[in-house]
């Protein structure tokens, strides 16, 4: 189903971390040193966002999400438009088209005002830019290109639960699935009122009997589903004042999920 990247291509893979989009609200880049050990797997991420994991540790990539003019950018990466040099007059040109703003969504979500990713069929990309400043950033997307080219991501629009077991294996025999949803209790611009997080983590358990599962979530989420986070959490930026919380992983190998009482994390391997 897709072509994996070879092994001299991944132990070349830039220090500097590859971005499919430069600046993303929840990105996993920090968490990039702690996943080494999984650099060379087939990986399935059911809440694509900008797969930063995928990008940087995939040898090959299957990426869902919900969000239709996303999963255009990362099926369509070749057809961007990455001019030498972007300036806030393009980025208000290029975020009021309602057609094809998409194209422009590098540049978008590198000067976007608080990195945020938002848009709408009516406005197109409605996030201001942050200033007034031009922006020069082809570089890094030739960068992102070429490893997008290599991955060849097999890139679907759906819910992270529309693809079934059988969907997953039929992909790969033995992915990494990652998880990282809206996180409840949160006010994320991308977090929604109608997810189901009963449904979510029933689903959890179900994958886990099936595959290696990389949970990612906050600490005290993780840890009231039954998970036992892995390794040291990322602190979160503090909104007005509010109380500290962290962002916490767990990697549950296959066979690892609901017994009926309990889950666990396991740690892992040095």
């Amino acid at each position: 189903m897709t072509t994996s990247a070879t092994t001299e291509d991944l132990r070349t893979t830039p220090t500097t971390p590859i971005r499919f989009l430069p600046a993303w609200t929840g990105h996993k880049t920090r968490w990039l040193p702690a996943l080494e050990q999984f650099r060379g797997r087939a990986m399935v991420e059911l809440f694509a966002g900008s797969a930063v994991i995928s990008a940087n540790l995939a040898s090959s990539a299957l990426l869902v999400d919900l969000d239709e003019p996303l999963t255009r950018v990362l099926a369509n990466y070749d057809r961007l438009f990455v001019p030498e040099t972007f300036t806030t007059q393009q980025y208000d040109l290029a975020r009021s088209g309602t057609g094809d703003w998409w194209r422009s969504a590098f540049y978008l979500s590198a000067m976007a005002r608080g990195g945020i990713w938002r848009h709408s069929a009516r406005s197109g990309f409605n996030v201001q830019a942050r200033s007034q400043d031009s922006r020069s950033m082809r570089p890094q997307y030739l960068d992102a290109l070429k490893r997008w080219q290599e991955l060849k991501p097999v890139v679907l629009h759906g819910s992270y639960d529309d693809l079934t077991v059988d969907d997953i294996a039929a992909f790969h025999e033995n992915p990494l699935v990652v998880l990282d949803p809206p996180y409840e209790d949160t006010s994320a611009a991308y977090n929604s009122d109608t997810f189901d997080y009963g449904a979510y983590w029933r689903h959890v358990a179900l994958l886990t009997q099936h595959f290696d599962v990389l949970l990612f979530d906050l600490t005290e989420n993780l840890i009231r589903a039954g998970y036992q986070p892995t390794g040291e959490p990322m602190p979160l930026r503090r909104q007005n004042g509010s109380q500290q919380r962290f962002e916490g992983m767990a990697y549950l190998p296959r066979g690892d999920g609901w017994n009926g009482r309990s889950r666990r994390g396991l740690a892992l391997a040095a």
